[in-house]
């Protein structure tokens, strides 16, 4: 009987990088780890280890013709495998990355060829994971990479159920917690001119392609709203629904209306309060995804709405470029000496009635600011109209 490997636990908020030391070590040696991601847990190796590779396709019970993507640990070291890349594939790498998105790109001639594809190309991402971001950066190697599961069966979330599956066939468990996501990484293709959805995951393609057509149509007579909290789950999202359901309909295709976070953290839904308070205003969320600020985002809103005071000293603060458009939600357009609150308070952690509370404050402040929001929509879209 096989001895099961020893589990290194990890918290990813608080480690020390040294603890990392063991499966630093594993990668180098040619070893085979299974380790967290945001996504879901992986099997990984060294991707110049071809006996380690190997082992983890008969692992996986894998078609060793289906390539493993590979995790690298920031877009410089993603350019040295690659190449000819187009310019809208490193847009998305700046968008996207660290995050749920896998690239697939023309291989660079130093990739070994047991990496690329018969058509000469490498899947690459960069986790949103900290322990796994530290490890690849700490071995110096890019890792293969693969959710650790037999082809066939759901990936494990838990380094327990990576464990139940390979702890008798990988040569260290990394626990970093529970994987954020729990859904696999959407995978497209890059390589070419056009985009091509190889398989859709935690990011919705539509939101990629809404990346996409937002660098095409800047600056053509749109509109762009967007608003912003902390983990772009709770009170951005519920804003950037119900603002949706209120604009007159004849505004509706000339107005950009979007949310993100502050944390950075990208691919996760809305949560079910959320949805659920923002379905009785008549808004559907539940196809929401999470996005972090950046700064493509910010530098193309016409109006920018903080939840929370915090919110907005964070924007002046990393985007001072931007700051003349950067509003509280709750202050915007009021008088000076109207005493309200300036924040809206994070429902995270609530039960319905707080979620109830939360929606209601943004869909009073919304109904108040529409006038004024139509009149600037008006004010833009006519002057741009008749001075092009």
């Amino acid at each position: 009987m096989s001895q099961k490997a020893k589990t290194l636990v990890l918290d990813p908020d608080h480690f020390d990088i040294n603890e990392l030391q063991p499966a630093v070590d594993i990668i180098r040696k040619g070893g085979v780890i299974a380790y967290p991601t945001e996504t879901v847990y992986g099997l990984g190796a060294n991707i110049c280890a071809k006996e380690a590779v190997e082992r983890i396709f008969r692992l996986k019970k894998r078609d060793p013709q289906i390539r493993l993507p590979v995790l690298v640990s920031s877009i410089e070291e993603a350019l040295q495998l690659c190449k000819d890349v187009p310019d809208y594939a490193q847009q998305l790498m700046h968008t996207y990355w660290p995050g749920a998105v896998t690239l697939v790109l023309r291989a660079a001639d130093q990739v070994p060829e047991w990496i690329r594809s018969s058509e000469n190309k490498v899947g690459l991402r960069i986790s949103d994971h900290p322990v796994t971001n530290a490890l690849i950066r700490q071995a110096g190697l890019p890792l293969v990479s693969t959710s650790a599961n037999r082809s066939g069966e759901p990936p494990a979330v838990t380094a327990q159920e990576a464990a139940a599956s390979f702890a008798a066939d990988v040569d260290l468990v990394l626990d970093g917690g529970e994987a954020r996501l729990r859904r696999p990484s959407t995978v497209i293709d890059v390589s070419g001119p056009s985009v091509k959805l190889l398989r859709e995951g935690a990011v919705p393609f539509e939101q990629i392609m809404g990346t996409l057509r937002r660098a095409e149509n800047a600056g053509e007579g749109k509109f762009r709203i967007l608003f912003v909290c902390s983990g772009n789950s709770c009170r951005s999202p519920i804003a950037e629904g119900l603002l949706k359901k209120k604009l007159p309909e004849e505004l509706r295709e000339k107005v950009v209306v979007e949310s993100a976070g502050t944390l950075g953290l990208n691919g996760s839904p809305a949560t079910e309060f959320a949805i659920q308070v923002a379905g009785q205003y008549g808004a559907d969320i539940s196809e929401h995804r999470s996005q972090g600020v950046s700064e493509e985002l910010v530098k193309e809103a016409d109006l920018i709405f903080a939840m929370a005071r915090e919110h907005q000293r964070f924007l002046q603060l990393h985007f001072p470029e931007v700051r003349e458009n950067v509003f509280l939600l709750r202050t915007f357009g009021r008088e000076a000496e109207d005493k309200v609150s300036d924040s809206i308070e994070d429902p995270i952690g609530g039960g319905l009635e707080v979620y109830q509370k939360c929606a209601a404050v943004i869909d009073e402040e919304l109904t108040r600011i529409l006038p004024r929001l139509k009149a600037l929509i008006q004010e833009k879209l006519g002057h741009s109209q008749t001075n092009p």
